[in-house]
């Protein structure tokens, strides 16, 4: 299913115009120092569904689920964090940046992170409400992923249960955003 973004008054959302000429670095590859791990722990089960990008500044976000409490289980409290690497990803920051506090009954989950043309950043994730009520919201970052628009639902029309993976977002020449989802809204739950 493809949904484009609307606001409350039924108006499509549209992302910054963006100049996609601006040149862009991509670190080489090398081994890494000090590898990104992020293993469970106490009161973190679980750590997963997680996107990458390339600041401006050279830097590399890792943007994640970190889940919270003790189950792992998809349906299990979590909030979203950061870890950054400012050298090609051979090192990261030690501590988590938590990002995006867990907005659903549930929780929130599989982020994409996407560079739209020019300055904004998009975030897309999943806020769960319950089995049958998961909907993606998207929101904006237009000073390198320091701060964040107000979240808006992308799926407005109906409640369901709308997973799609993580990191999957992509932009179209046209500046559309297509966000691939499924419906797993059935009799029984998911």
């Amino acid at each position: 299913m493809l949904y484009t973004p609307q606001n409350a008054a039924g108006r499509v959302i549209e992302p910054p115009v963006c100049d996609a000429s601006a040149p862009r670095h991509i670190p080489q590859a090398t081994a890494a120092a000090d590898p990104l791990e992020l293993p469970p722990g106490e009161d973190n089960p679980r750590n997963s569904e997680a996107s990458f990008l390339e600041l401006k500044d050279g830097r590399i976000i890792y943007l994640y689920t970190h889940f919270t409490g003790r189950s792992g289980h998809d349906h299990a409290p979590s909030f979203l964090a950061s870890r950054t690497s400012s050298d090609g990803g051979r090192t990261w920051t030690k501590e988590d940046r938590v990002v995006v506090r867990n907005e659903g009954a549930m929780n929130i989950m599989e982020t994409h992170l996407l560079r739209l043309r020019g300055e904004a950043i998009a975030m897309l994730y999943l806020v769960k409400n319950s089995e049958r009520d998961c909907r993606p919201v998207i929101r904006f970052s237009r000073d390198e992923c320091e701060t964040w628009s107000e979240p808006t639902a992308i799926i407005t029309d109906r409640i369901g249960y709308y997973p799609g993976n993580n990191d999957r977002v992509l932009q179209l020449k046209s500046g559309r955003l297509v966000l691939p989802t499924q419906d797993s809204s059935f009799t029984g739950g998911v």
